[in-house]
């Protein structure tokens, strides 16, 4: 059990964000892998409820395929429903979990009103003006379609939806939601205004002046482990995470929620 959380603020300016989205607040959960926060992820919920945010954008990996079942996930889940409007993305985990928790999960979350988008664009409308938001599923979710596939192929199918995916209207700010973080340059490459992501947990451990010491996908001494990383017109929010999945522990890295705040440049 967690006892201690982070609570990161970051700040977005933009010059291509509408004006009215100008202090758009943004809770950004990811990768809680089902762990457990305390009597029934009450701690968690409090300090979530307590941003006051407009929405609430979960990236992935919030069941794992190494802590049986989906409680503690539910638990955190259901009590955020009414705080604001939930939109959430799927991790590898949703996909390497076994289908009757995958199916009985997503299930759960259609009825409590979060908005899965697997491979969808939706737009979110303030007073006159919208912004595009795209959610793609994780690459593992073509394991289903496709079969087992070397790192190449995930790419290349991966990069192949985005770009079907990101059909925008014309100088409409973009904001995706994705789980990979090491997927950068597809992102800089279909020209996306905002990313969120998550699945590096932080580097796992971080040393001092060495920081990110190990993430999945991109090995040791990660480059996008956390924080505001920006390629050419793209900037990209990657989580540190809640959680932890086949590394039971976390050093030098408390598990964080980040709170993004939109502004006009």
């Amino acid at each position: 059990m967690y006892k201690k959380i982070d609570l990161t603020k970051l700040n977005i300016e933009d010059n291509y964000l509408p004006e009215s989205f100008n202090g758009c607040r943004i809770l950004h959960v990811s990768d809680l892998h089902n762990c457990d926060f305390g009597d029934r992820q009450e701690k968690l919920i409090q300090l979530s409820r307590q941003q006051k945010p407009d929405y609430i954008f979960m990236t992935g990996d919030m069941i794992d395929q190494y802590h049986a079942g989906m409680k503690q996930a539910c638990l955190y889940i259901r009590g955020l429903i009414k705080t604001a409007p939930v939109f959430y993305v799927t991790g590898n985990h949703e996909w390497e979990i076994q289908e009757e928790v995958r199916r009985a999960f997503f299930s759960f979350l259609r009825r409590s009103g979060v908005v899965i988008l697997h491979d969808e664009i939706i737009e979110l409308k303030k007073e006159e003006s919208s912004i595009q938001l795209i959610g793609i599923d994780d690459p593992y979710a073509a394991l289903r379609k496709l079969g087992k596939i070397d790192d190449s192929l995930f790419a290349k199918y991966f990069l192949k939806r985005l770009s079907i995916l990101n059909q925008r209207k014309k100088g409409m700010y973009t904001i995706l939601l994705s789980h990979r973080p090491e997927f950068i340059n597809y992102y800089s490459k279909v020209k996306i205004n905002l990313v969120f992501s998550g699945h590096a947990h932080g580097g796992q451990f971080r040393l001092p002046i060495l920081g990110s010491v190990l993430a999945p996908h991109q090995g040791f001494f990660p480059k996008y482990a956390e924080g505001i990383i920006c390629k050419e017109d793209t900037s990209m929010i990657v989580s540190r995470g809640l959680g932890d999945s086949l590394f039971p522990v976390r050093i030098g890295n408390f598990p964080e929620l980040l709170l993004v705040t939109l502004y006009k440049k």
